[in-house]
């Protein structure tokens, strides 16, 4: 019969330290992955917002003043609107 090496307690501690900094590791690794992934996410949204706000005041800039009436927008409302850059809401 063979006898077993048994673990004493601070091998024990040891390898679950070991164990769980590689666990800890690459779940930073994933964090960092996943915050990465959620900065591009949010950058790709705002140059949407950016391109919507571009080709709405563009819109807004082509109506004659009959259907800037229509829609409840004065000409004077209208240039302020249009006047402003695509970055400011």
């Amino acid at each position: 019969m063979e006898l077993r090496k048994s673990l004493l307690p601070i091998d024990i501690i040891e390898t679950y330290s070991v164990d769980r900094f590689c666990e800890t590791t690459k779940v930073r690794q994933t964090l960092k992955i996943f915050d990465i992934a959620t900065k591009w996410d949010q950058l790709v949204t705002l140059v949407r917002i950016w391109r919507q706000r571009r080709r709405e005041r563009q819109d807004l800039a082509s109506l004659p003043a009959h259907l800037l009436k229509d829609i409840g927008v004065s000409p004077a409302e209208a240039q302020v609107e249009i006047a402003k850059p695509f970055w400011r809401a």
